[in-house]
């Protein structure tokens, strides 16, 4: 399976658009629609704007790398579309590791889909202080696991 398109959107809008490099509320350098700079490469993303084309660019390769890790995770487990593209959003979000690791995880490979579902409103915490930010996410991708609506979180 392969995020829609809708699914893309999705993500994008949830992640916004930055041309320069800032410090997300983890305190994470990031640029273009929610790509973690490393370390090194800092002062060559400071050097200038991003444009569109190379932060879809980022997201694109970005979203591979969701997708890869969720064909890792959930092998055998099938979702539909939207669910799909919600639990690609969440990995996009949190990262493969903590993913891996998650409650989330495994009831989706156990297929307690309902119980997975209410795992997204536990990951709402940045540095142990709720982020209104991520509680507007987690309200929308869990929307969209369970009843396929895509939305805007803001």
């Amino acid at each position: 399976m392969k995020l829609s398109t809708d699914g893309l959107t999705f993500i994008q809008n949830m992640e916004s658009w930055r041309s320069k490099p800032y410090q997300d509320e983890g305190g994470k350098w990031t640029v273009g629609y929610g790509h973690l700079v490393p370390a090194n490469l800092l002062p060559n993303y400071m050097r200038r704007a991003l444009t569109k084309d190379e932060g879809r660019q980022l997201l694109a390769s970005d979203v591979d790398i969701a997708e890869t890790l969720v064909a890792k995770l959930l092998p055998e487990h099938t979702l539909d579309q939207a669910q799909y593209d919600a639990v690609v959003s969440f990995v996009f979000n949190v990262g493969g590791y903590a993913f891996s690791q998650s409650a989330m995880r495994r009831l989706l490979q156990s297929g307690h889909l309902s119980d997975a579902a209410k795992q997204f409103d536990r990951w709402v915490f940045v540095k142990k202080v709720k982020s209104t930010g991520l509680v507007k996410r987690r309200r929308a991708e869990r929307l969209l696991f369970e009843t396929g609506q895509y939305t805007r979180a803001y």
